[in-house]
């Protein structure tokens, strides 16, 4: 990231519904690795040693997910693509074998506008455009053919499913309701403080002005005996600390709602 979000003011993301891969990226953006690999990804796009494609596809490879490495629209937290495998919501589109069947189903073509697309030959990286939250599908085959959708039958196989009709819904043109694996509320809340208290802490902020920042403004008052047994510090370090672990690999727990 180029600077050090205002953590002081309540972000953009903290009203309103939230995808995990949204907060996931959030957290890996403020990895310094990940943002030297953005920005050599960046330099290569600009000195046309790389498409954007495939500066972004090798961040995906490393990272497990990025916003694309375009020198136009960089950071962009709109288009967010995420490895296959990695999340349950993104669904995986293959051609259907051969098998003597009627050559009937869905195609690449049907699936509407896309808001974004990566390319690596016959796979590409999907976000279709929905009013009520993008649909994330991994596409591997030539525009004409039928396509297969392919559920692993794991853990996940209810989030899998879930994604998978919201994909019928929207290609039926009907309203496709809000995508599986939103982020509940409280924790929705705590993430979002959590990114504010690392922010701050980055831009130089004491453990004291983050708590009376972020959860009491009378700590600021407190003597230093006070502060010190205060359940304010507590969480302030709680927060850090947990903060760091997402920064630092945790965040693709989030995809599975971990």
């Amino acid at each position: 990231m180029s600077s050090t979000p205002n953590w002081r003011e309540p972000s953009d993301i903290e009203n309103g519904p939230l995808q995990r891969h949204e907060i996931a990226m959030r957290y890996l953006a403020r990895n310094r690795d990940f943002q030297s690999d953005y920005n050599h990804g960046i330099e290569a796009v600009k000195a046309r040693k790389a498409t954007v494609d495939e500066a972004t596809l090798g961040l995906i490879e490393t990272w497990g997910l990025s916003y694309p490495a375009n020198p136009g629209a960089p950071q962009d937290m709109s288009r967010i693509h995420v490895r296959p495998g990695l999340s349950p919501v993104t669904l995986e589109l293959t051609e259907r074998a051969e098998t003597g069947s009627p050559r009937t189903g869905i195609t690449a073509p049907v699936l509407g506008p896309m808001h974004d697309c990566l390319n690596r030959g016959d796979c590409r990286h999907i976000l279709l455009a929905n009013d009520d939250g993008d649909l994330h599908i991994h596409l591997s085959g030539s525009d004409g053919e039928p396509l297969i959708l392919q559920l692993p039958f794991d853990r996940d196989l209810h989030l899998r499913l879930a994604a998978a009709e919201r994909l019928r819904r929207h290609v039926a043109g009907v309203a496709t309701g809000r995508p599986p694996l939103l982020l509940p509320p409280l924790q929705h809340q705590r993430l979002t403080l959590m990114l504010r208290a690392w922010d701050g802490r980055a831009s130089g902020a004491s453990a004291r002005e983050l708590a009376a920042v972020l959860i009491d403004a009378r700590v600021a008052a407190y003597g230093a005996a006070l502060w010190s047994d205060s359940r304010q510090r507590r969480q302030i370090g709680r927060w850090l600390h947990d903060a760091r672990k997402l920064v630092e690999g945790g965040y693709l727990g989030l995809l599975r709602g971990h």
